[in-house]
Protein backbone atom coordinates (compact mmCIF):
# COMPACT_ATOMS: atom_id res chain seq x y z
CA UNK A 1 0.00 0.00 0.00
CA UNK A 2 2.59 2.35 0.93
CA UNK A 3 5.02 1.39 -2.72
CA UNK A 4 1.27 2.04 -4.49
CA UNK A 5 0.95 5.42 -2.85
CA UNK A 6 4.14 6.92 -3.63
CA UNK A 7 4.88 5.88 -6.66
CA UNK A 8 1.47 6.00 -8.46
CA UNK A 9 0.21 9.28 -6.67
CA UNK A 10 3.64 10.97 -6.10
CA UNK A 11 5.11 9.41 -8.75
CA UNK A 12 8.20 8.18 -6.87
CA UNK A 13 10.48 5.52 -7.81
CA UNK A 14 11.29 2.43 -5.63
CA UNK A 15 15.36 1.87 -5.67
CA UNK A 16 15.11 -0.69 -3.17
CA UNK A 17 12.56 -3.10 -1.50
CA UNK A 18 12.71 -6.48 0.69
CA UNK A 19 11.40 -7.87 3.39
CA UNK A 20 12.07 -5.10 6.05
CA UNK A 21 12.76 -1.71 3.95
CA UNK A 22 11.38 0.22 1.25
CA UNK A 23 13.16 3.19 -0.13
CA UNK A 24 11.97 5.37 -2.49
CA UNK A 25 13.36 8.59 -4.76
CA UNK A 26 12.28 11.56 -6.46
CA UNK A 27 15.79 12.57 -8.38
CA UNK A 28 17.15 16.09 -8.87
CA UNK A 29 14.15 18.44 -10.43
CA UNK A 30 13.30 15.47 -12.89
CA UNK A 31 9.95 16.69 -14.30
CA UNK A 32 8.05 13.93 -15.38
CA UNK A 33 9.68 12.00 -12.39
CA UNK A 34 12.24 9.94 -14.69
CA UNK A 35 15.49 9.04 -13.08
CA UNK A 36 17.40 11.37 -15.40
CA UNK A 37 16.84 14.55 -13.27
CA UNK A 38 18.00 17.84 -14.91
CA UNK A 39 21.13 17.85 -11.62
CA UNK A 40 19.23 21.08 -10.21
CA UNK A 41 17.80 20.96 -6.65
CA UNK A 42 18.41 17.88 -4.45
CA UNK A 43 17.38 14.51 -4.74
CA UNK A 44 14.86 13.06 -2.08
CA UNK A 45 14.48 9.32 -0.56
CA UNK A 46 12.14 8.14 1.63
CA UNK A 47 13.02 5.20 3.62
CA UNK A 48 10.08 3.20 5.54
CA UNK A 49 11.77 0.33 7.91
CA UNK A 50 10.03 -2.12 9.35
CA UNK A 51 12.51 -3.98 10.61
CA UNK A 52 11.38 -6.31 13.51
CA UNK A 53 8.20 -5.81 13.12
CA UNK A 54 5.37 -8.83 11.99
CA UNK A 55 5.09 -9.29 8.68
CA UNK A 56 0.93 -8.15 9.16
CA UNK A 57 1.94 -5.43 10.94
CA UNK A 58 1.29 -1.42 9.96
CA UNK A 59 4.15 0.73 10.04
CA UNK A 60 5.50 2.12 13.07
CA UNK A 61 4.81 5.68 13.28
CA UNK A 62 7.41 7.60 14.98
CA UNK A 63 7.39 10.92 16.63
CA UNK A 64 9.78 12.63 15.38
CA UNK A 65 8.29 13.50 11.80
CA UNK A 66 5.75 15.85 11.53
CA UNK A 67 5.11 16.36 8.08
CA UNK A 68 7.22 16.37 4.07
CA UNK A 69 6.89 18.68 1.38
CA UNK A 70 6.97 18.55 -2.42
CA UNK A 71 6.73 20.81 -4.73
CA UNK A 72 4.28 20.71 -7.87
CA UNK A 73 3.97 22.92 -10.87
CA UNK A 74 -0.12 23.30 -10.13
CA UNK A 75 -1.76 21.54 -6.76
CA UNK A 76 -5.18 22.40 -8.70
CA UNK A 77 -3.85 20.09 -11.09
CA UNK A 78 -2.60 17.57 -8.65
CA UNK A 79 -5.97 17.40 -6.95
CA UNK A 80 -7.84 17.04 -9.79
CA UNK A 81 -5.51 13.82 -10.30
CA UNK A 82 -5.21 12.52 -6.66
CA UNK A 83 -9.18 13.35 -6.73
CA UNK A 84 -9.79 10.97 -9.66
CA UNK A 85 -8.62 7.81 -8.20
CA UNK A 86 -10.30 6.03 -4.87
CA UNK A 87 -6.70 6.09 -2.93
CA UNK A 88 -5.95 9.95 -4.10
CA UNK A 89 -9.34 10.98 -3.16
CA UNK A 90 -9.38 9.42 0.50
CA UNK A 91 -6.14 10.48 0.82
CA UNK A 92 -6.49 14.55 1.10
CA UNK A 93 -6.88 15.94 3.87
CA UNK A 94 -6.86 19.59 3.24
CA UNK A 95 -8.01 21.24 -0.39
CA UNK A 96 -5.90 23.32 -2.24
CA UNK A 97 -5.63 27.09 -0.42
CA UNK A 98 -3.21 29.62 -0.28
CA UNK A 99 -1.11 29.41 3.05
CA UNK A 100 2.32 30.85 3.56
CA UNK A 101 2.48 33.24 0.46
CA UNK A 102 2.24 29.84 -2.09
CA UNK A 103 -1.01 27.62 -3.17
CA UNK A 104 -0.34 24.25 -0.60
CA UNK A 105 -2.96 21.26 -0.39
CA UNK A 106 -2.34 18.19 2.26
CA UNK A 107 -2.73 14.34 1.85
CA UNK A 108 -2.00 11.61 4.34
CA UNK A 109 0.22 8.50 3.13
CA UNK A 110 -1.33 5.05 4.15
CA UNK A 111 0.63 5.02 7.20
CA UNK A 112 -0.86 8.57 8.69
CA UNK A 113 2.32 10.96 7.68
CA UNK A 114 0.99 14.43 6.17
CA UNK A 115 2.75 15.52 3.38
CA UNK A 116 1.63 18.69 1.77
CA UNK A 117 1.87 19.75 -1.56
CA UNK A 118 3.63 23.47 -2.83
CA UNK A 119 2.59 24.99 -5.86
CA UNK A 120 6.08 26.29 -7.16
CA UNK A 121 7.93 27.51 -9.98
CA UNK A 122 10.67 24.99 -10.09
CA UNK A 123 10.56 22.01 -12.20
CA UNK A 124 8.86 19.16 -9.72
CA UNK A 125 5.62 16.68 -9.87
Amino acid sequence: VTEAFYTKLLGMRVVANDNDLLCLRYNQNSADGAADGDGSGVATTLVFSTEGQAADEELRMGNMLDHIVVSTKSVDETADALKATDEGSSAIFMDPKNMFGTKIMGVRDPNGYQIYLAEMETEGR
